[in-house]
């Protein structure tokens, strides 16, 4: 059984690792085995591949690009199902691999269903060292290159690319550059016989050195009801008449973001790349100057609820 996050911690994230994250990491050897079997898939599977939607409307339909692939749009259940099943040292082999894609949960709903949420159970949240979803080709599908199409599927998919970090404030630290200089550099020697044929893979550069003074802190008054998390909301209006910076940035953000719907785990995420681009200017977690402004967004039929 996967040790559950801790309610409240401050201090040393290096602590926070050895203590706890650390404990959520699956065995380095089921790592390798699948990192073998990913490589493999790449090269002599079939073309089909699971890659993060862009947009809600996405997730769980497929696409052909002209050069002949078949995308799968998925959401951020599959690290969950990679994360379960390398714990649980459920092994997934080049042969069989291929058949597993077949049914592997693309939907968060399914993955609970199937009790592949193992990580999310335990109050983690999975982030990823290099972006699942944009910052590299972002023309549309169809004219995506076979290796635009590996490199998406593999920061989707490998777990390498995947850290875990608490649900308390995740959208503040999962994003947090220090945060993934400290993981890329304790994954760098975890997984130092694959690490570099895996940076190679998926186009992933060297991120900046890890400070070993890096602060973490949350607690469980920071945690976000999971029936808030999958509450979605769809922009109406793409301005606002108010006159705040904070609200006018908020909006900004999802104007320019382009989807039009969200979670709030999608909008959360987005306040807080704006706050690292400095886009949303604010010395609090973005993810409650949302909360605070949500009701005026409501309010003024910026934001509509829709589920």
């Amino acid at each position: 059984m996967l040790q559950a996050a801790p309610k409240r911690f401050t201090g040393y994230l290096h602590d926070l690792f050895s203590n706890h994250l650390a404990l959520a990491l699956p065995p380095q050897d089921h790592v390798t085995e699948l990192h073998a079997t990913l490589m493999e898939y790449v090269q002599r599977g079939p073309r089909v591949f699971a890659v993060r939607n862009r947009n809600t409307l996405e997730r769980a339909s497929t696409f052909r690009t002209g050069g002949g692939d078949q995308i799968v749009w998925t959401d951020n259940s599959p690290p969950w199902a990679i994360h379960s099943i390398l714990f649980k040292g459920e092994f997934l082999d080049p042969e069989s691999f291929a058949n597993w894609l077949k049914t592997m949960p693309i939907e968060f709903n399914t993955a609970h269903a199937r009790k592949l949420d193992l990580i999310n159970k335990a109050g983690y949240h999975v982030a990823h060292l290099f972006d699942v979803q944009n910052g590299r080709d972002n023309r549309d599908p169809g004219g995506w290159s076979t290796r635009e199409v590996e490199i998406r599927f593999l920061r989707n998919i490998h777990p390498c690319n995947a850290f875990y970090v608490p649900l308390a404030k995740w959208q503040q630290y999962g994003g947090d550059p220090a945060v993934k200089a400290f993981f890329y550099e304790r994954y760098s020697h975890r997984y130092r016989k694959l690490w570099d044929e895996f940076l190679q893979a998926v186009a992933g550069e060297s991120l900046s050195p890890a400070d070993p003074e890096t602060r973490y802190s949350y607690s469980e008054a920071d945690w976000v009801r999971a029936t808030e998390r999958f509450r979605k909301y769809r922009l109406v209006r793409a301005s606002t008449n108010r006159t705040t910076p904070q609200i006018r940035a908020i909006v900004a953000i999802l104007n320019r973001d382009g989807r039009g719907e969200w979670s709030v785990d999608d909008i959360c995420s987005l306040m807080s790349k704006g706050l690292a681009a400095g886009d949303l200017k604010t010395r609090q977690d973005p993810h409650r100057i949302f909360r605070y402004y949500l009701k005026d967004l409501l309010d003024e039929q910026v934001l509509m609820k829709i589920e």
